[in-house]
């Protein structure tokens, strides 16, 4: 089941399945893939695209993927990401 958030959360409080926007503009959103058992991290993955356009070539050199990376969870009040969506893993 998945239950809309929307609200800013710190990172400490983020779990597994979450659906976060860490940022502005269209490849901002991101899901927790995975949160260290201590506190001391999070993993998330989203959605990769690079363009470059080669005026000589007539075309667009276009690379899509999905990008992996790791934040730590930080103890500071500021450290808050946007949380939209909870899922209820089982």
């Amino acid at each position: 089941m998945t239950k809309t958030i929307n609200q800013e959360v710190h990172t400490s409080e983020l779990k597994t399945g979450d659906s976060i926007r860490i940022g502005g503009g269209p490849f901002s959103d991101a899901t927790v893939r995975n949160v260290d058992r201590d506190g001391k991290w999070f993993e998330i993955f989203r959605p990769h695209v690079v363009t470059a356009n080669f005026g000589y070539t007539g075309g667009v050199l276009c690379t899509i993927g999905i990008e992996i990376f790791t934040r730590s969870i930080g103890s500071h009040p500021e450290d808050t990401v946007f949380l939209y969506n909870r899922k209820e893993l089982k």
